[in-house]
């Protein structure tokens, strides 16, 4: 069955907590699937296709408008992992392809990347654990053979990262050379939460710090990003009774309000309400989406308004596996 609906909401956010390990052997989980990254949250999802256009008005009615970007095709494994990804732009040409290889324990060992010409170099990511299904090695080649990074991982007692090393190569004489490029140092509290990170170059100058605090829930209420040892910019999160984020209020380097980010959720934890307020601005800008769902509850239409007028459309097409 469909149920249609018309909720509040705003432009979907990026609910991370800053990671700064792009490494995707690092921020991939069994329990955190990229199907549920992606908003698949009931069933086994066999395939998505994504299709995004700008929205249109004709006679009163919201129609199909210029096809835009952010369209793709993605194949996931029955544990919900990416096992390909086809990347397609507003004119409809492929772009990107991603594939992806496990290993028994469910661990990615190794993820290729082919681009169209016009838009990046071909890569590949290979990665290595130890015997506790750690991360502890990935590198990073161009075009199949030139080693472009290589990073290793060092962890403490209780498993979490406390060490990465990033070499970088150069080539001499066609043969590859590692040099040390950078070092992050990471530090927990006693949950095993991340409170501080800190990178900085192979002589120990600093480039960047973090700090995270947490609440008695353990949920993230504080988030501070330093550059250089000054203050870059500051974020507050509050959490309503459900401890969903329900309030995100963003600071500059001298401490002054930049904007305040209020959401509402469904009972499916979509984000029904976005408003933003910005300093300097006496009225809010809010978001609204119209939904469509499938039988399995997962959205396959996102209507998006800005202040009631609609400015895109998202459809999506999933299909199962059968449980």
């Amino acid at each position: 069955m469909k149920a249609r609906i018309l909720i509040i909401a705003g432009l979907l956010g990026i609910f991370s907590i800053h990671n700064s390990f792009s490494q995707m052997g690092l921020i991939w989980k069994k329990d955190n699937t990229d199907a549920k990254n992606f908003g698949i949250n009931k069933g086994k999802a066999k395939d998505v296709t994504q299709d995004v256009f700008k929205a249109d008005t004709l006679n009163g009615n919201i129609i199909l408008g210029v096809r835009e970007d952010d369209n793709y095709f993605v194949v996931y494994n029955y544990n919900g992992n990416i096992l390909e990804k086809k990347y397609y732009n507003s004119n409809n040409k492929l772009t990107r392809t991603c594939n992806c290889i496990y290993n028994d324990s469910g661990n990615i060992i190794e993820q290729r990347d082919k681009y169209a010409k016009e838009v990046g170099t071909d890569s590949k990511r290979i990665y290595t654990y130890n015997e506790k299904n750690q991360l502890i090695e990935e590198i990073y080649t161009y075009n199949e053979s030139r080693i472009h990074k290589k990073y290793r991982y060092k962890y403490s007692e209780s498993g979490n990262i406390i060490l990465v090393n990033e070499y970088s190569y150069t080539d001499s004489a066609g043969i590859f050379i590692p040099f040390l490029n950078k070092i992050i140092t990471c530090k927990y509290d006693e949950k095993g939460n991340r409170i501080e990170e800190n990178e900085h170059d192979c002589v120990e100058n600093m480039d960047f710090s973090q700090f995270w605090k947490y609440n008695e829930l353990g949920k993230l209420f504080e988030y501070e990003y330093l550059k250089d040892n000054n203050l870059k910019h500051k974020s507050i999160y509050n959490y309503n009774e459900k401890e969903h984020k329900y309030e995100v209020t963003k600071y500059d380097e001298n401490g002054i309000f930049v904007n305040t980010t209020f959401y509402e959720y469904d009972t499916s934890r979509n984000i029904i309400v976005k408003n933003i307020k910005t300093l300097g601005q006496e009225k809010l800008k809010k978001h609204t989406y119209l939904y469509d769902f499938d039988d399995k509850e997962n959205w396959i239409k996102k209507t998006e308004f800005l202040d009631n007028f609609p400015i895109k459309i998202t459809i999506r097409t999933i299909t199962y596996y059968s449980e």
